[in-house]
This record gives structure tokens, C-alpha cells and sequence, in this order.
């Protein structure tokens, strides 16, 4: 989803931070051409109903692999209220935090946010756009942060968001922007969220109609 104003790319020894480089030592590549995006991967702790920790295996390969990225893996958000945040220029959030344990407190929220309004990315994928309400599940999304994301699935509030498992046909309607350039529309079998809790302003890029 391409925002006009804040985009968001439809993430000390009291805290021990599991956080780890992505497969060997060998695999943290480099570009032919200057540094590789530094990339922090926050995946979803304990709750692992998704296989979770097998997709951040997975796609953090897949980045490296193109030697443009570095990754690194991390299950606990704390991080993302410390000073180390400010070293990566992207924030992936794959999973689904609406456990308490796992639900960014306000504190991260709100570094998040200005984490992304200073110039770096966020990009939320799958079970990172469900929505953590209400505070007895884990803390609730701020207004910005729900701005921040552009859409989110949720049952609380209106719409009451829906899924279809099935196969799709992705259609490609913004050709112009970067991301979507040079890309044809392809077919793909998976979840599919709708009837998303959208802000007005986003602009998507690519859409399925069922």
C-alpha cells in the first residue's frame, strides 16, 4: 500500500533479546554494489500456529540470497525501544502479535511509527495487519499506528473482516510505482483477507476480486 504522507511498506542484560543473524555466518551477503539494506525481521515468538519461525527462516534466505539484504531475526519487540533500531533500514513484521506476551505496548508503537516518519521502512505482511483489540487480548493500536499501516483485519469495529482460502488472480492496477513495475498479474493460492478496516487515502497496488 503506498501511503501519501506516512508509508508503511497490503517487522541491556535485564532483557534477554532473541535476536540472531539468518542462517551462517556465509550467508550475510553483499551486494555488487554498496551496503545491503540491513533488515530486521520480527517474528512471532512462541506463537508459531503459522510456522511462524519457519517463514522467518525462509524469507530471510530468500532476501539474502539476492545479496542486496542483511537480516536479522528477532522474536522480542523490545528492541524496537532501544537505541539498535536506528541501525536498520527496515522493519518486516510477518506474524500475528495479538497476544499479550507478543502485542506491541504503546511505548513500541509509538517508536514504530516515528521510526517510519524519520525515512525507514515498515512493510507487514500477512498476520501483521490483524488488528490487536481490545486491550484484555493485547494493547490496542493507536490511531497512528492504524494510519500508519493503511488497513487492517479485524473483528472489533466495522467492518467485521472476513477470510477465503482458495486460488486468486493478483491484478496489478498501479504499474508506475516502483514496486509493482515490470510485475504481470500472477495467480496464487492462499488466505485471502477482506472486507480489511482500509483508511480512505490508501492507493493500492495490486487487488483480488472473488
Amino acid at each position: 500500500m503506498r501511503r501519501p504522507r506516512l508509508l508503511a511498506w497490503s517487522l541491556g542484560l535485564a532483557v534477554a533479546l532473541v535476536c540472531v543473524p539468518a542462517g551462517p555466518a556465509s550467508a550475510q551477503k553483499r551486494g555488487t554494489k554498496g551496503a545491503p539494506v540491513k533488515v530486521l525481521l520480527l517474528s512471532g515468538g512462541q506463537r508459531n500456529h503459522h510456522g511462524y519461525r519457519d517463514q522467518a527462516l525462509h524469507l530471510s534466505e530468500q532476501l539474502e540470497d539476492t545479496g542486496r539484504y542483511e537480516v536479522t531475526i528477532c522474536e522480542d519487540a523490545a528492541l524496537v525501544e532501544t537505541p539498535a533500531l536506528s541501525k536498520y533500514d527496515l522493519v518486516i513484521v510477518p506474524v500475528d502479535r495479538r497476544d499479550v506476551e507478543f502485542g506491541f505496548s504503546e511505548a513500541q508503537q509509538r517508536a514504530l511509527v516515528e521510526y517510519v516518519r524519520a525515512g525507514h521502512g515498515y512493510v507487514s505482511i500477512h498476520g501483521g495487519d490483524n488488528a490487536a483489540t481490545p486491550k484484555t487480548v493485547a494493547p490496542a493500536w493507536s490511531d497512528d499506528f492504524r494510519d500508519m499501516l493503511g488497513g487492517i483485519f479485524s473483528h472489533h469495529g466495522a467492518p467485521d473482516s472476513k477470510t477465503k482460502k482458495g486460488s486468486f488472480t493478483v491484478k496489478i492496477v498501479e504499474t508506475s510505482s516502483p514496486i509493482t513495475r515490470g510485475v504481470p498479474d500472477f495467480d496464487l493460492k492462499d488466505e485471502l483477507y477482506y472486507k480489511l478496516q482500509m483508511r480512505p487515502d490508501v492507493q493500492p497496488l495490486a487487488t483480488i476480486d472473488f
